[in-house]
C-alpha cells in the first residue's frame, strides 16, 4: 500500500535459509511494488520496506516471509505416434572462464556466456577483511561485469551462479584478484637553477604519486647515479653541500603503494658562487 509523504522506498531481503544477514538494496523504488528475481528456490526469504523524503528515512515495516518454489511442470501432449518429444526446462550449468582484471579500486570480470542462462548473480567476499561470502542483489543480465568502490591492496574472491526460470546453477571456479592504483608516471617538467654550493630542483606533480625520489651524480668528478635514501613529498628540493664548479645530473621518480615510475629526463646544473 502506497505511504502519504513518501518519494521512494527501500527494500531489505535476506536469504534465511542461507544464514544470510539483512540485504538493503542499492537503488530506490518508486511504486509500491516491486518483483524480488534471481532467488532461490525452497529457499525461506525474509522482506521488509522504509519510506523516504526529502526530511529523511522511515522505521522498517513489518517483515514478511516467502518460500519461491518452481512452478509444477505442465503434462506434455502425447507424441507417441508423431513429433519430437518437448524437453523439460533445467537448470544451467555453471558458468565458465571466470576471469578478473584488476583495476584502480576497481575489478572488471568476464566469463563465457553460458547456454540456457537468463542471468547471472555474483557473489563476492573481501578476504583481507576476513568477510563472509556477500550475495549480489541484483542480477548481471550479461557475461561482464565492474566491481568498483574496492579497498587498493585488499585481497577480494569472485564466483558466479546462472540461472533460468527453471532454477539456479552451481558455483563457478573462484578467481582472485588484489585492485591497486596505477603506478604514476615519470615526473615532467624538471627544472635545475644553479646557487651557490647548491641546486634548487622543481617538477611538475605526477597523478597519483605519493612521494618522490631523486637520483642525482657529479659529471665532473665521474661519480655513478647514486639513489637519495628519503623521499621528497612536494615538487621541489634544494640538493646542498654541492661543489661549486662542479656539473650534475638530476633525475626523478614517482611512486605509489603500487610501485615507483621510470626516471625523468635528466637535467644538468653547475652551481657557482
Amino acid at each position: 500500500m502506497a505511504s502519504p509523504d513518501v518519494d521512494n522506498y527501500t527494500l531489505f531481503h535476506r536469504d534465511v535459509t542461507a544464514g544470510q544477514g539483512w540485504m538493503r538494496m542499492p537503488f530506490p523504488i518508486e511504486k509500491p511494488c516491486y518483483p524480488a528475481k534471481e532467488l532461490v528456490n525452497g529457499h525461506t526469504y525474509e522482506f521488509r520496506l522504509t519510506g523516504s523524503n526529502r526530511a529523511g528515512e522511515s522505521d522498517p515495516s513489518n517483515t514478511v516471509t516467502v518460500e519461491p518454489m518452481a512452478p509444477a511442470p505442465s503434462t506434455a501432449p502425447d507424441r507417441s505416434t508423431s513429433g519430437p518429444e518437448r524437453t523439460t526446462l533445467s537448470a544451467p550449468p555453471a558458468p565458465s572462464g571466470l576471469r578478473a582484471e584488476p583495476g584502480d579500486a576497481t575489478v572488471q570480470l568476464r566469463w563465457a556466456a553460458t547456454s540456457g542462462v537468463d542471468n547471472y548473480t555474483l557473489f563476492h567476499r573481501d578476504v583481507t577483511a576476513g568477510q563472509d561470502w556477500i550475495r549480489m542483489p541484483f542480477p548481471i543480465p550479461k557475461p561482464s561485469y565492474t566491481a568498483d568502490q574496492l579497498v587498493n591492496g585488499h585481497t577480494y574472491e569472485f564466483r558466479l551462479t546462472g540461472s533460468n526460470r527453471a532454477g539456479e546453477s552451481g558455483f563457478s571456479p573462484t578467481v582472485t584478484a588484489t585492485p591497486r592504483k596505477p603506478v604514476p608516471a615519470a615526473p615532467s617538467g624538471v627544472a635545475a637553477t644553479p646557487r651557490n654550493a647548491e641546486a634548487n630542483l622543481c617538477w611538475m606533480a605526477s597523478p597519483g604519486a605519493d612521494a618522490y625520489t631523486l637520483y642525482y651524480r657529479d659529471v665532473t668528478a665521474g661519480q655513478v647515479r647514486q639513489r637519495m635514501p628519503f623521499a621528497v613529498n612536494g615538487t621541489c628540493y634544494l640538493a646542498k653541500q654541492l661543489v661549486n664548479g662542479h656539473t650534475y645530473e638530476f633525475w626523478l621518480t614517482a611512486s605509489n603503494s603500487s610501485g615507483e615510475s621510470g626516471l625523468s629526463t635528466p637535467v644538468t646544473v653547475t652551481p657557482r658562487s
